[in-house]
């Protein structure tokens, strides 16, 4: 009996031994996830709250100003460095973690997301918060996973289809107004009918969609281009004028709906430049597919944009 006593407390002995040899006192967890993004476009959805609802694993937020997932809440911090700070709950467990992004090689980043967590001095403790860490990583590989997933699909971050392809040597009748208000679908289509009757007396054919640009001047005014894309070079006259369209790399989206859907596809399409560090080498431009002067219903509009980059 007694030699059962002495081989059970050495075994409660060598037992705990090893919770506090192979539990430390502090549970470091981390969890990095490689993915394509760039860095600006991937800490813009990690540090704002408002994006974190477009790609969050859960359908939506428990309550204000916090995430669920696996029966953890997931707390975005105020902004006080280039990371992004979060608070995880569960229980009485409150742990402050950072998420840091680091670039690897073009369009390639790592996301690493560490904490610590305190063991606390006795043994039962130690083996309960080791089980606390172990679902916290799991919980940050489950969110980096899906936030990975969405982040890879450029559809998600931009809202558009973005493509990037070449152009070949196109020549261009073109001609310009200048309006003091934003220049409306009438104006569009009174210099791109001026344009087709020029084409047509000097027996030249029209070979492609009309194009425009609208550029505010510094003046305060608003100038439109209209381009056509024709099959034989026409000597400048008048208001008319060849031009080329050189080729080149675009970045091209396709918009259906109105000047609003248009324009904030253009926004997307310059916010994509800028986190991905592309040069424009010339003014981008519209192909009107849909002829908007015989469809009034905005919706129906369908736009190609075309912004030439470096």
């Amino acid at each position: 009996m007694k030699k059962w006593i002495i081989g059970l407390l050495a075994l409660v002995l060598i037992a705990t031994a090893c919770i506090y040899i192979f539990i430390p006192t502090e549970l470091h967890i981390s969890q990095v996830t490689i993915l394509r993004s760039s860095k600006n476009a991937s800490y813009r959805f990690l540090s704002e709250e408002s994006n974190w609802k477009k790609w969050w694993p859960s359908d939506s937020p428990n309550k204000k100003d916090s995430f669920n997932y696996n029966g953890y809440q997931y707390q975005l911090l105020p902004k006080l460095t280039t990371d992004v700070d979060v608070l995880i709950r569960h229980d009485n467990l409150d742990l402050k973690s950072t998420i840091n992004i680091t670039p690897l090689v073009r369009d390639s980043i790592a996301i690493q997301w560490r904490c610590t967590m305190v063991s606390g001095s006795n043994p039962v403790s130690r083996i309960f918060r080791y089980n606390e860490a172990t679902r916290v990583k799991k919980n940050m590989a489950d969110i980096l996973q899906h936030f990975q997933t969405f982040m890879q699909n450029l559809d998600n971050v931009y809202g558009i289809h973005i493509d990037q392809t070449s152009t070949k040597d196109t020549l261009l009748i073109c001609t310009k107004s200048q309006t003091s208000r934003y220049p409306t679908t009438a104006d569009t289509y009174e210099l791109i009918n001026k344009l087709r009757k020029f084409i047509d007396v000097h027996g030249a054919r029209q070979t492609g969609i009309p194009m425009r640009n609208i550029t505010m001047m510094d003046s305060g005014v608003y100038q439109m281009m209209v381009a056509i894309p024709i099959d034989k070079f026409l000597e400048k006259k008048n208001e008319f004028f060849p031009n080329r369209l050189i080729p080149g790399q675009f970045l091209v989206a396709e918009v259906k709906g109105g000047q609003n859907s248009i324009d904030e596809a253009q926004r997307q399409i310059r916010l994509y430049m800028e986190e991905y560090k592309r040069l424009s080498m010339a003014i981008p431009f519209e192909s009107l597919i849909t002829d908007r002067s015989i469809q009034p219903d905005t919706t129906k509009w369908v736009t190609k944009l075309f912004n030439p980059v470096f």
